[in-house]
């Protein structure tokens, strides 16, 4: 069965093609992996990147840090997704916040 961190993994993935991608968290023991597992990754781009069109959907709310180098995002995505993720070397774009953020 395909999880739906897998498949996000995927679409960041092919939509950053230059980008170093890594996986964190309970990803590395994917028999540790349920639904309800969010997706911990840290991304190394070279330049900024809508965030949506990485993951490939909408984001419903989100937390965004930065500090220093990092810019921190926790994610929560229209359809229920939660990927956290550590981006370095440039800012990840975020869309304008919801009123429900």
């Amino acid at each position: 069965m395909s999880m739906w961190q897998a498949d996000t993994l995927s679409t960041l993935r092919e939509a950053l093609p230059d980008a170093e991608i890594e996986v964190y968290g309970s990803m590395l023991e994917p028999a540790s992996t349920d639904s309800w597992s969010d997706l911990d990754v840290m991304v190394r781009v070279t330049s900024p990147v809508s965030l949506e069109a990485a993951l490939g959907a909408p984001l419903w709310a989100w937390q965004s840090v930065q500090d220093g180098d990092e810019h921190v995002v926790r994610a929560v995505l229209d359809d229920g997704r939660r990927v956290d993720l550590t981006i370095t070397g440039a800012e990840g774009l975020l869309p304008d916040q919801p009123a429900d953020n």
